[in-house]
């Protein structure tokens, strides 16, 4: 059986499909989510980074308090 070549292992990839934010409500491929259902868009978590996080290495979910990493 011949080995998948790179391009036939990238076509069975799952591709991402945008999905608006429910801050900004722009639409984005990757968000950033909390098991409560809480979810944010990188640049809305950046542009708010101070109500998030104090050390840049995890963030405070605002729904139901319970710290994440990034």
């Amino acid at each position: 059986m011949p080995r998948a070549t790179r391009q036939d292992r990238h076509s069975r990839r799952r591709k991402r499909k945008e999905q608006p934010c429910p801050m900004c409500h722009q639409p984005v491929t990757f968000l950033w989510t909390c098991p409560c259902g809480f979810i944010i868009c990188a640049g809305c978590m950046q542009k708010d980074l101070w109500g998030f996080t104090c050390n840049s290495m995890t963030w405070v979910c605002p729904d139901c308090g319970e710290v994440r990493s990034y």
